[in-house]
């Protein structure tokens, strides 16, 4: 199971993968996962073609080829209503069909298995999201579900945000959070740098400006040990990299208007061609000391070719009519100003996003904060990857969140973006509450506490302010909840009722235990102490779940998991698709191959009657690839058919691998019995304990493997090239094998263990000032001594003979009884 960060974009997304504490090169950091194309940005498209699916990098081919049928941009569709005047107005850029939808809602229509489908927006970026963790699945060779934190633009309403949350849910991933692209970037520049102690108690205020694809927003936050806190985000919906292409294919359009008096703006082909070309000219004309970018678009439009060149001057004061430049400075500002602070507080400006490598969007900026514009980047910082800082953000929050990892703590404070209003109908009165207001800080908790009985009716919705700031079209309810309090007092009813019964059934018995038990009071009330007044006891609360009914925007429960079981079949529909891919390839490759070495390694190896009737099934094989029968062929067939060639073709290169490989088994197996033979004929103090008789299985064993060896030698001496070998490399790897095993185990029969002998102790010496003790004499010499005096002393009997007292022994005269 793999950690990931996901930076979903307009036009592409990027892959941050957590590494964790494990070995390699992502040991503790952040790696950026590569698509099938080795690039780090996967395209945010999806193409349909007859009954496959092409994704990503895969459907990057189709979009000029078959745009009608490769979705794409689907971050500016996600949550939205098919009637709101931005998505009628983006609809004029779109390739591909939408059509309503029930509630209004958008569907997508392309041709998919020969048929017209319906899809969604939500469906679209699922398939997305889920080609994005199957990347980091073949990168990290992890499986099972991921662990995912997915980046939205700090400006999305409920329904948007919930709207990608069920993609997530339709691909199958498990979504920790969504994260808001400015909080990720701020989290990837803070916490790398708080772990190096570059942030203290006092606030460090740091401008952060994010110019993506399609849209433009400045956050200030603020840095402090252990913790980022946002101060203010603004934005400009429709301010982006995409506005600058558009400026330059309206250039070139221009021109070929001028010259062939014909618009290709009018064909959608043409159009795709005319942002691509539009798209190099500005990646051309951004680096410091281009002054001109040449442009050259083939078969254009009505197959003609069209050349010109754009001056960077002239860029400049196309951008400056769109009054782009303006509006970047006008949302650097009201960040500034939300935030209270001034450019001269600031300790540095952030660029982020590819829109801002463009020359003048950079100077733009840095003359609104006063900076110096001679510097490098002109005083703007840099430090950060523009393209990938908002993945690798992700990728770190889903550290934190995820229980697979461990991560020093850093507290992030987000602030609302609107004002939500809470709206409850309670005993037949409506009352109004504002839950959160604009600017707070977030995550935060609200508690509303009703004391009722009756149902309870609640909205949340968004106030008049907020719905002036959020993009046209957007409906003010958030969710709607109601419960139900009548079902809980039936059911309560119903309890007390068979309460009441088991009380009266019980009633007689409990009515004598209780005279019992007043009779037992009054006998011992006079030698009763009086009790202490006892405290009252405390409430308690019991807890109960009560039915509650929602109602949220966007997909019904039943609309999402008919999407799913969708998303499922077309899955199941790629994998055969796959599998029947890879079953033409391996039939196509072989026959490329075998073709190729059987006029050449493999012709002595083959009868030339084979070789000839080979070669035929071969070029038949391909002819019939190639039709329109081999075309439409499924897996099964593709597999049948490489079988039979490989009946064929497998004892061929068999021979072959096995006349190659074979002297050097040979060599192999012989030295080593040689060798195996020589150690055991060798004296070694090392095993001098095993016997000849542990070592004569291992003599057995090579003298039969010797045997064994010449013998089949001489059996494949007499075969042909052509003719199957009957000893095989196989054979005789098992046989060293074998020898190899038992040498092993008799040599590594362990020593058996030597014997402990007791050392006698010796005595103690005395200490300064003890007297030398006494050496206990043996009986003889105390004899002796006694001789020498003319006294004979008594031996002292032994603890031994004191036992043998009374013992009888024997001996060849009869028995006798020692004293």
């Amino acid at each position: 199971m793999s950690v990931l960060g996901i930076d979903f974009g307009s036009d592409a997304c990027v892959i941050g993968q957590a590494g964790g504490m494990g070995a390699g090169l992502g040991r503790g950091g952040i790696d950026i996962i590569l698509n099938d194309n080795s690039k780090r940005r996967t395209p945010s498209i999806v193409s349909f073609q007859d009954e496959e699916r092409f994704i990503g990098e895969h459907a990057e081919p189709y979009v000029r080829s078959n745009a009608k049928n490769t979705p794409s941009m689907m971050k500016s569709l996600l949550g939205r209503n098919y009637s709101d005047p931005e998505v009628q107005e983006e609809m004029k850029k779109l390739p591909f069909k939408l059509v309503p939808l029930e509630n209004d809602h958008i569907g997508i229509s392309v041709n998919y298995g020969g048929e017209t489908r319906v899809l969604t927006p939500e469906h679209i970026t699922a398939i997305l999201l889920r080609h994005c963790c199957s990347l980091a699945q073949k990168s990290s060779k992890h499986s099972g579900n991921s662990d995912v934190v997915i980046s939205v633009p700090p400006f999305w309403n409920d329904s948007q945000r919930r709207a990608m949350y069920h993609a997530s849910q339709i691909a199958g991933v498990r979504c920790l959070r969504l994260l808001n692209e400015n909080v990720a970037t701020a989290l990837d520049y803070g916490i790398f740098r708080n772990l190096k102690g570059e942030f203290s108690d006092k606030p460090v205020y740091i401008l952060f400006v994010d110019m993506g694809y399609t849209a433009t927003h400045a956050t200030v936050a603020a840095f402090t040990s252990s913790k980022v806190k946002i101060l203010s985000c603004a934005y400009d919906r429709h301010l982006g990299s995409r506005a600058c292409d558009e400026v330059i294919a309206n250039f070139i359009a221009e021109g070929f208007i001028a010259k062939y008096h014909s618009d290709p703006r009018q064909n959608t082909r043409a159009m795709a061609k005319l942002l691509a070309a539009a798209e190099k000219t500005k990646k051309t004309l951004s680096p410091a000391g281009v002054t001109k970018a040449p442009i050259y678009v083939e078969c254009l439009y009505e197959d003609r070719d069209f050349q010109t060149e754009l001056a960077l001057k002239d860029f400049q004061d196309l951008c400056a009519a769109q009054k782009l430049p303006e509006r970047l400075q006008s949302v650097a500002r009201r960040a500034l100003e939300e935030a209270g602070l001034t450019a001269k507080e600031l300790t540095a400006c952030e660029i982020v996003g590819g829109g801002m490598r463009v020359p003048q969007m950079k100077r733009a900026l840095a003359e609104t904060l006063g900076f110096d514009t001679t510097q490098p980047s002109m005083g703007l910082s840099t430090t950060l990857n523009m393209d990938e800082t908002v993945a690798r953000g992700c990728a770190l929050q889903c550290a934190i969140l995820s229980p697979r990892m461990r991560v020093k703590p850093y507290d992030i404070v987000d602030r609302i973006p609107y004002a939500v209003r809470l709206v409850s109908r309670v005993n037949g009165k409506e009352s109004q509450t504002d839950l959160y207001k604009k600017g707070d800080e977030f995550p935060a908790y609200r508690r509303v506490t009703f004391h009722t009985r009756s149902p309870i009716q609640l909205q949340l919705v968004y106030s008049e302010d907020s719905l002036q700031l959020l993009m046209p079209g957007t409906r003010p309810q958030i969710a709607k909840i109601a419960i139900d309090m009548s079902q809980k007092e039936t059911a309560k009813e119903e309890e007390k009722e068979g309460a009441k019964e088991e009380e009266k059934a019980g009633k007689e018995s409990a009515e004598s235990e209780k005279k019992m038990e007043e009779e037992k009071e009054a006998a011992g009330s006079a030698s009763a102490k009086p009790e202490e007044k006892k405290e009252p006891p405390k409430p308690t609360f019991k807890y109960e779940a009560l039915p509650v009914t929602n109602e949220f925007t966007g997909l019904l429960p039943s609309q999402l998991q008919a999407t799913e079981e969708e998303e499922k079949k077309m899955q199941q529909k790629d994998a055969e698709i796959q599998a029947r891919n890879r079953a033409k390839n391996d039939l196509e490759s072989y026959i490329y191959n075998m073709r190729d070495k059987v006029t050449s390694s493999y012709q002595a190896y083959i009868l030339e009657s084979d070789r000839e009737v080979f070669l035929n099934d071969l070029d038949s094989t391909e002819n019939w690839l190639y039709d329109d029968e081999g075309y439409y062929a499924k897996r099964e067939v593709f597999e049948e058919r490489l079988s039979k060639l490989q009946k064929i073709g497998e004892p061929v290169a068999t021979r072959f691998r096995e006349a190659q490989e074979r002297p050097d088994a040979v060599s192999k197996l012989s030295e080593r019995l040689e060798t195996v033979e020589r150690l055991l004929n060798t004296p070694n103090e090392k095993y001098e304990h095993i016997t000849t008789e542990d070592r004569k299985p291992v003599f057995d064993l090579v003298a039969e493997s010797r045997s064994w060896l010449s013998d089949m030698l001489n059996k494949q001496s007499m075969k042909n090239m052509t003719e199957d070998p009957v000893l095989l490399v196989a054979d005789l790897r098992d046989r060293l094998n074998n020898v190899n095993a038992l040498f092993d185990k008799v040599m590594s029969k362990p020593k058996p263990a030597p014997k402990k002998t007791e050392t006698p102790k010796s005595p103690k010496s005395p200490k300064e000032g003890e007297e030398t003790p006494k050496t206990p004499k043996s009986p003889k010499a105390e004899k002796e001594e006694a001789g020498a005096e003319g006294e004979t002393p008594k031996s002292p009997k032994s603890p031994k003979a004191e036992k043998e007292k009374s013992m009888e022994v024997e001996s060849d005269e009869g028995k006798m009884e020692v004293e």
